[in-house]
């Protein structure tokens, strides 16, 4: 190799990090490093619940990253005093957003196009409504395409304009910049729940459907052809749809869209007796309102125990590092973007000398992006501190002495986390680790299952966007949630204002952000600091080594944190010290896939 591996910036599902590149040098201008090729080999160490690992056939490519004073004036001497300038008036206040005022003006520009378009008679290609389709385009999302263009059916298959539609209602109703204008119902819709979970200004915000009932001139959203977008991964490019409503009947709504069989047509949804809809695939209601939500993330959830269920199954244990470690069966049924499925086996650590009590505080870690040798692998390959000298979160853990146990579940390549990001999900995985602390722990022979006490959500890398998701969420569990610690994991546009408001929201509880300085995770991270929030920490990393940022920090957080009970007794035991950095270079294909398990 001729040339050190990058990290494409932007986002954090950028391709360098998805083939697993360590990114061990930042260009400092210009564009970054150019690509180096290269032929992977399987790892022979394989985890006992991964399927066979495949070597990787023909040599790879990696992408190449996105990656004055005048002379001084001598004063003169006047004769004459000049007449003083009156001073300017301040600039005016810029008026309030009238959301009543607005969502009336959409609804009426909504039913002028429908009327236009023939209640959905006149279809795409027809002469008479090619202009339209122009400034559609242009109003909506600056693009510019010819009339001829516009009147040829393959085009029209090839540029859906349902999403320019409605940013061309939008900007033609007023929505100035508070709306995120574009050919993607998926970006105005991430950008609508991002402003609801950071409990800011603008007026656009997003709400499960199961939060609120639709008003007239509200934005209702769904998945569609088959792109499994949903409230908590909807993001551009997946494909989705957007209307807006127009009318609320007893039972149902009247929603107008664009490029709705082919034209601007209505459609009739139905909703349950507290109109909500009740349609399948309908995922998000954009309310437009002046008023922000009382919490940046929802109401607190009420504290209650998960509650009991069969313990899951046992599929080994091993005493080395000090303590027990448990591997227990738990299906997220995670699916990743490459169709493997994650093993689904869940890592319990209990650290040597614990103290079994009738609670147990927890820490959640979400791992990172998978190499492409370890794709299929799971959670015991992953905390191998003999494997990966930077993975000694399980004797960190051991050294900081403090009474709590740590849990790991096996993500997918992608940190894909599936069930456990869905509603209820982070409640009912808490409840069978509780039942296997019970069954198979040290709270035996009394069998009593744990209650759970203070809970601590960690990641790394990729895992930072499932740990914003369960810390945005709604289970009951979250009440309990007292810290969260991002290991050089802010790589997803508006970390930095979700986690603002989420510690806003929550004034007793602390985040903890470590990134690495002038890397893609540095800008959110830092305008995350700058926010000047007292209860969200941001600090460059002392290890510039992507890999090394949590066990740089691991112990010296477990004992930071006041809530934590201490431990008497066992071995207590420094985890490895980092080793010097290495020159990626310098390694041998097969070590090299062995370096890179990007956590």
């Amino acid at each position: 190799m001729t040339r050190l591996l990058s990290f494409n910036p932007e986002p954090f599902e950028a391709e360098a990090e998805m083939n697993g590149a360590l990114l061990t040098q930042w260009s400092t201008r210009g564009t970054a490093g150019q690509q180096c090729g290269f032929r992977r080999e399987a790892s022979s160490a394989r985890s006992p619940y991964s399927g066979a690992a495949s070597a990787a056939s023909g040599a790879e490519r990696w992408p190449q990253p996105e990656w004055e004073i005048g002379p001084t004036a001598v004063a003169r001497p006047r004769t004459r005093r000049r007449p003083t300038r009156p001073a300017s008036p301040p600039p005016p206040t810029p008026a309030a957003f009238d959301a009543e005022a607005f969502r009336k003006k959409a609804v009426e520009i909504a039913k002028q196009e429908l009327a236009r378009w023939g209640n959905g008679k006149i279809k795409e290609t027809d002469p008479r409504l090619r202009k339209t389709l122009q400034d559609y385009w242009k109003t909506g999302t600056g693009a510019s395409f010819r009339q001829d263009q516009l009147g040829d059916p393959a085009f029209q298959n090839a540029n859906p304009w349902s999403a320019a539609f409605i940013s061309w209602l939008m900007k033609t109703a007023g929505a100035g910049s508070a709306f995120k204008y574009g050919g993607y119902h998926a970006a105005y819709a991430r950008a609508a729940i991002d402003n609801r979970l950071a409990n800011n200004s603008n007026p656009f915000k997003a709400y499960r459907i199961a939060e609120v009932a639709p008003r007239a001139g509200d934005l209702v959203c769904k998945s569609r052809a088959g792109s499994g977008a949903t409230y908590d991964n909807v993001r551009p490019p997946m494909k989705t749809h957007c209307d807006i409503v127009t009318e609320v009947r007893p039972r149902s709504i009247v929603t107008v869209g664009g490029n709705v069989n082919d034209s601007v047509a209505q459609k009739i949804l139905p909703t349950d007796p507290h109109g909500r809809i009740a349609a399948p695939d309908y995922f998000a209601v954009i309310r437009i309102d002046g008023q922000q939500p009382s919490d940046a993330v929802g109401p607190l959830p009420t504290p209650a125990q998960p509650a009991a269920v069969t313990a899951p199954r046992l599929l080994r244990q091993e005493s080395d590092p000090p303590g027990t470690t448990l591997y227990v069966e738990i299906d997220l049924k995670i699916v990743d973007k490459f169709g493997i499925t994650a093993p689904p086996v869940t890592g319990i650590f209990i650290p040597d000398g614990y103290r079994p009590g009738a609670a147990v505080d927890l820490i959640l870690y979400l791992h990172g992006f998978k190499a492409e040798a370890i794709k299929r692998q799971a959670v015991d390959q992953y905390w191998n501190s003999q494997r990966f000298p930077y993975a000694a979160l399980r004797e960190g853990a051991n050294a900081s002495g403090r009474n709590v146990i740590l849990v790991a579940p096996t993500l997918g390549s992608h940190s894909e986390a599936k069930r456990l990001l869905a509603t209820g999900g982070l409640d009912g995985y808490l409840s069978q680790v509780l039942s296997a602390l019970a069954a198979y722990g040290p709270f035996r022979p009394a069998a009593a299952t744990p209650a759970l006490g203070s809970l601590i959500l960690a990641c790394h890398s990729g895992g930072g966007w499932p740990m914003r998701q369960l810390a945005g969420g709604s289970d009951r569990a979250l009440a309990l949630l007292r810290e969260c610690w991002g290991f050089d994991c802010t790589y997803n546009q508006g970390d930095d204002d979700f986690w603002a408001g989420w510690a806003r929201a929550r004034p007793n509880a602390r985040v903890y952000i470590y990134y690495i300085a002038g890397s893609p995770t540095a800008r959110h991270a830092e305008s995350l600091r700058n926010k000047n929030v007292p209860n969200a920490i941001v600090e460059p990393s002392r290890d510039k080594r992507h890999n090394y940022v949590p066990v740089t920090y691991w112990a010296e957080r477990i004992q930071g944190a006041p809530f934590l009970a201490a431990r008497s007794g066992g071995a207590v035991q420094p985890p490895p010290t980092p080793a010097a950095p290495v020159d990626v270079r310098r390694l041998t294909r097969k070590q090299h896939d062995l370096y890179q398990f990007d956590h």
